[in-house]
């Protein structure tokens, strides 16, 4: 059975960044947004679902959750790397399992650290109310992943994307 990940984190803790630090190449399975077909892409032998823009980049009719419970099982001989906002219910993580063995990497980021991020790497702002949304869903993901012995690992975020991109890929290879 080949991996699932997931990279977990906080909006601008820099999921894409870490998943989009080595190069990435299109892959020959596709999915479908509201504007047409588009490849996935492969990166590090790992097939990114949406490509480098990963989950985030997805106009699905339903939603995120509902356009990566219908591609997956198409991916099930591949190792997939999962990068994007949003919370996988308890019916979704058991519909993930179903293909892959599912691992989750929760970016554990200070909330100094996401406003400056968002503040100075994209050269914006985040409400307030934005930011506690997605530290509510990454909060739950990671109560759950502890309740119901799911496999994961919390890797300290407040660092360069250098040595956490590292190590994230450190951690994922090692799966294979």
């Amino acid at each position: 059975m080949k991996n699932l990940v997931f990279i977990s984190g906080e909006m601008g803790a820099g999921k894409t960044s870490i998943v989009n630090f080595f190069e990435h190449a299109e892959h020959h399975t596709k999915y479908f947004t509201s504007k047409g077909q588009k490849n996935n892409t492969i990166v590090n032998g790992w097939v990114s679902p949406g490509g480098k823009h990963g989950l985030d980049s997805i106009g699905h009719k339903n939603s995120k959750a509902q356009f990566f419970a219908e591609t997956l099982p198409s991916l099930k001989d591949y190792n997939v790397i999962a990068h994007g906002t949003f919370y996988e219910s308890r019916v979704d993580i058991e519909r993930f399992a179903m293909n892959h063995k599912v691992f989750y990497i929760i970016l554990k980021t200070s909330k100094e650290e996401i406003y400056r991020r968002v503040e100075v790497l994209r050269g914006g702002s985040i409400k307030e109310i934005t930011y506690n949304s997605s530290l509510s869903k990454n909060t739950k993901l990671l109560k759950d992943c502890e309740i119901r012995g799911l496999a994961h690992i919390v890797i300290d975020n407040n660092r360069s994307l250098e040595v956490v991109a590292n190590e994230v890929w450190g951690i994922i290879n090692n799966l294979k």
